[in-house]
């Protein structure tokens, strides 16, 4: 426990260290009264010459946010008031402010100013490694703003550290440079890919962390180009999958597992897998992903939970349980803790946690309940079970009939302006109206009487306008002639293939 808080704080600290950092070199433009610093600022460079005529003494002067001429000319890129004060003989063109000590050279790198990088460089005396207070050097902020034209006059620095660790490459996957890393992959054979920063973290790391969602792909894949170990843990037992999936980033573990081949069974330093952290992070898509994997729900950390155990409780975490119930429902045979059957004996085995879990939760017993009650259902050899509790199709499904009313205002209006969307939307009135009748005569229809209306409406809303005026027709028939019941199929059909998301619903 004291290393992962030690982990939070220093993550916290480096972020708070870095905000300020780039939150100054994007804020030199607050208004000072020093008349000096506002023309260097706002590019007047006759002026300057004229003043600096008079009394160049104040060249070197830092004003209130602690910036010099030189400071606001490199980083505005005024490169005619940088050519000015690179005469004057007392111009100290290493100057730092104070506390973060940033250099001339570092805001021409994070602005990109290539023709004032190659004036600073060009100086006898300049210290073009210079380092902030975070240990960063100008190619560090170059790269960090993805400057690629900086990046190649100072690519000559690219092996050094900051004060955390962290290399060129680390900088350009946390701040997600694109063309900064593959240029420096490209042309830095000697730069270490997989080197860990203070704690742990590679670069591949730092992509999976910090990167956006529509660009992780093209991240990865650069990296993987050049050999990263995409498995490598850091220092609390995380490797690049347990960050992607406790970001919710499904497409990225796609990525990972399906062309790169990572393995999706380590754990981190407290015993928790993969799914651990997406569950107690409540994605639903990279828990879907992971069954399809066939990965194991009954892996417990050191606390002895289970993904299934480590949801929260709310909507999110409820969402995620019922995909682990929905796979405990689907594995096994029947729902009998007595059975004698071998098979069930040890499938009963195999999920007892999760199951005494889920016994010992109301709401989660209701839902294996409601899963249980239905399962062996059948209509037209497509069973209910599949349709609506399959890990592919849960959260998938939306309501298909809003309330009547509200649909045909659309309808009135699509009427006059579009016929076909119109008539689809006149289904759905006629559908909503429907519905409930067809619900309420479910109970003559065998199978379907001893469950509650909550269950009868998920199994009716895969039925299209065409099925559930059959059904009516079919249940005023019965009305009107008493016979006794409906007969629908209720037996184990172990042939029937699942039915997954897609499914067409005229079909049904």
């Amino acid at each position: 426990m004291d290393q992962l808080l030690r982990y939070i704080l220093l993550h916290c600290y480096r972020f708070i260290r870095n905000s300020i950092n780039y939150w100054l070199i994007r804020e030199e433009n607050h208004s000072d009264n020093n008349s000096l610093h506002q023309l260097a600022k706002d590019g007047y460079v006759a002026a300057i010459e004229r003043l600096l005529v008079e009394n160049n003494e104040s060249i070197n002067e830092l004003d209130a946010n602690g910036m010099t001429l030189l400071h606001y000319a490199a980083a505005r890129g005024h490169i005619e008031i940088v050519r000015t004060l690179l005469t004057q003989n007392n111009l100290n063109i290493n100057v730092q402010t104070p506390i973060t000590n940033i250099t001339p050279l570092h805001y021409a790198a994070a602005h990109g100013h290539v023709e004032i990088i190659n004036l600073l460089l060009a100086m006898r005396n300049i210290i073009a490694d210079a380092r902030d207070q975070n240990g960063e050097t100008a190619l560090h902020y170059a790269v960090c703003f993805d400057r690629i034209e900086a990046v190649k006059l100072l690519i000559g620095m690219h092996n050094l550290v900051n004060n955390s660790g962290m290399n060129v490459v680390h900088c350009a996957a946390e701040h997600g440079s694109l063309k900064a890393l593959r240029y420096m992959l490209e042309h830095c054979a000697d730069i270490d890919i997989d080197l860990p920063d203070n704690q742990g973290n590679t670069a591949i790391h730092s992509c999976c962390r910090h990167f956006k969602k529509d660009t992780i792909a093209s991240a990865l894949q650069i990296l993987a180009e050049y050999n990263a170990n995409i498995d490598l843990q850091n220092f609390t037992g995380e490797t690049a999958l347990h960050i992607l999936a406790g970001n919710g980033n499904v497409n990225g573990v796609k990525l990972l597992v399906k062309q790169y081949n990572a393995n999706i069974n380590l754990r981190d330093n407290t015993g928790e897998t993969v799914m651990h952290f997406a569950a107690k992070n409540g994605h639903t898509d990279v828990v879907r992903f992971l069954l399809d994997c066939n990965f194991d729900i009954n892996a417990q950390n050191d606390f002895e939970e289970t993904p299934l155990m480590v949801c929260k409780n709310n909507n999110l975490g409820l969402k995620v349980a019922e995909l682990f119930i929905s796979h405990i429902v689907t594995s096994k045979h029947c729902n009998k803790d007595d059975c004698a059957e071998q098979s069930c004996i040890e499938e009963s085995e195999k999920f007892r946690a999760n199951q005494d879990f889920v016994n010992r939760n109301a709401a989660l017993a209701k839902i294996a309940m409601d899963m249980w009650t239905i399962k062996n259902i059948y209509v037209e050899n497509h069973n209910l079970y599949n349709l609506y509790y399959l890990p592919n199709n849960i959260g998938y499904i939306q309501m298909k009939y809003a309330h009547y009313y509200a649909v045909e205002n659309c309808y009135m209006h699509c009427e006059r302006t579009i016929p076909a969307i119109a008539k689809r939307v006149q289904d759905n009135i006629k559908c909503a109206r429907l519905m409930p009748s067809v619900i309420e005569n479910a109970d003559k229809m065998a199978g379907l009487q001893s469950l509650p209306n909550e269950i009868r409406y998920k199994i009716f809303s895969y039925l299209g306008l065409r099925e559930l005026e059959t059904l009516q027709l079919l249940a005023d028939d019965l009305n009107s002639s008493n016979v006794s019941s409906l007969q629908f199929n209720n037996e184990v059909d172990l042939n029937t293939q699942p039915i997954g998301v897609g499914v067409n619903e005229s079909s049904v």
